[in-house]
């Protein structure tokens, strides 16, 4: 026991108090109707205004970013607040911390993403490129280049074989998370009622 909670014996009950507030259904239900409001304005900026201005406003603002962060925080103290754990929450517990984990590791893949959209003739790459034919047409799959992930692409307005490439550092991150939130729902739903 450290020294705060010995003097204090109520500090120890106050957090705990705060993690059942923020855990429970109620403020994930407020979290998360707040959320669907935002989104819902974010789509009507989308069609209004476009896509850049939506992201100014809404996706890209700090608010959104502690609207999700609370979200996550309301996720986890819902798993906190049941420990010990019994072996028929482990679904449960799978699907909240990968929820969690899928949100904050999505918000960190959006912040890192690099993106570049170039023509076969460029030499102001980070990564080796050459273009021996014209071969915008065959490139069904993206090929992958020293982390970078490129593929071909068309756009208005231009000639020529146009590609884009991106890099993406934390998307396994998404992907192991989403694989957790799978196996989480298969364990909810495959397990006998009690």
């Amino acid at each position: 026991m450290s020294d705060t909670t010995a003097r204090h014996p109520t500090f120890r009950s106050g957090i705990m108090k705060c993690v059942a507030i923020v855990g429970s259904v109620e403020f994930a239900t407020l979290s998360m109707l707040a959320l669907v409001l935002s989104v819902a304005a974010g789509t009507l900026i989308d069609i209004s205004a476009g896509n850049d201005r939506a992201h100014m406003v809404v996706y890209q603002a700090w608010w959104f970013y502690l609207l999700l962060l609370l979200i996550c925080a309301s996720l986890l103290a819902s798993v906190v607040v049941r420990f010990p754990w019994h072996r028929n929450q482990l679904g449960f517990v799978l699907v909240h911390v990968s929820l969690a984990g899928i949100i904050v590791s999505g918000t960190i893949c959006a912040k890192m993403r690099e993106e570049i959209v170039f023509s076969a003739q460029t030499d102001t790459l980070p990564f080796h490129f050459e273009i021996y034919d014209d071969v915008s047409s065959e490139l069904d799959y993206p090929l992958h280049i020293e982390g970078w992930s490129v593929s071909a692409v068309e756009l208005d307005g231009m000639s020529g074989s146009m590609f884009r490439a991106t890099k993406n550092p934390g998307l396994g991150w998404v992907y192991l998370f989403s694989f957790g939130l799978v196996a989480g729902m298969c364990v909810m739903f495959g397990r006998k009622p009690t």
